[in-house]
């Protein structure tokens, strides 16, 4: 309502004010984002990890998936034997340095840590 008046500004008015303030777009940067729940109650499970989670969204949420993480150390032992390596140092040092990054493709932020 324009002043009171009880009249609509016109629509072109309305997105003109908009424009004018900062828009943001930190969200161009983003290439993870979370499925907004009105879409994800249409079909929960094309949206959940049936057999494996890789990232931060369902970790540790879903006991179901608890049990590929026997295979996801088996198969970290196997890099490593293969590589003729015993630490994984080098590997953590490196992936620490890429955090910050990896972070920003997120939509939103993650309080997951490693520990």
């Amino acid at each position: 309502m324009a002043g009171g008046t009880g009249k609509a500004l016109p629509l072109h008015v309305q997105i003109s004010r908009k424009l004018q303030g900062d828009v943001s777009t930190d969200w161009l940067n983003c290439s993870i984002f979370k499925v907004p729940n009105h879409l994800r109650q249409i079909n929960k499970q094309a949206y959940e990890p049936q057999v494996i989670a890789i990232g931060p969204y369902h970790h540790g949420k879903n006991p179901q998936l608890e049990k590929m993480e026997v295979y996801k150390m088996f198969y970290l032992k196997m890099l490593l034997r293969r590589r003729r390596e015993s630490g994984l140092e080098r590997y953590v040092t490196a992936l620490e340095g890429m955090e910050e990054k990896a972070r920003k493709f997120y939509s939103e932020p993650i309080n997951h840590s490693g520990g």
